[in-house]
């Protein structure tokens, strides 16, 4: 499986101010997802977002019963603008290989996310900075 699906937090993201803010919506995100819950989700999203993807094009993307994320850890937050931040954030996916990324079909997925979010209190923000990193993960022996 992905591992546990609580959050958890570096001692640096720890120490910025807003870090309880931008823990909850991560939270509450990641809770959405697995509970393939739009509603939540879009309670975590600025408007803007939630206009992007609708209910429908949602559930292509994340509403697939095989998919779970876990080993979620926030590691970084940073000031980029008043009102904006960046979180940084890695976990990992299990799910079906055919509801895995079209470009990497495995049942095993990491991730290496940059999460903008903006706004009292924070929401994530898909017109802001971000990245995303995919890949196998690394096997332990």
């Amino acid at each position: 499986g992905p591992g546990q699906p609580g959050l958890e937090v570096s001692s640096e993201a720890w120490s910025y101010p807003s870090s309880p803010q931008v823990q909850d919506v991560l939270s509450r995100y990641f809770d959405a997802i697995n509970s393939h819950d739009y509603g939540a989700w879009a309670a975590t999203m600025t408007p803007a977002a939630v206009g992007e993807q609708t209910g429908t094009v949602w559930a292509k993307l994340y509403g697939k019963p095989s998919t779970q994320a876990g080993t979620i850890r926030l590691s970084r937050v940073d000031e980029v603008a008043p009102g904006r931040v960046v979180a940084l954030v890695s976990y990992v996916t299990a799910q079906n290989p055919d509801d895995a990324p079209n470009n990497l079909k495995l049942s095993q997925v990491c991730w290496r996310v940059s999460y903008a979010l903006a706004g009292t209190p924070p929401k994530i923000d898909v017109s802001g900075p971000s990245s995303v990193t995919l890949g196998p993960c690394a096997q332990r022996g």
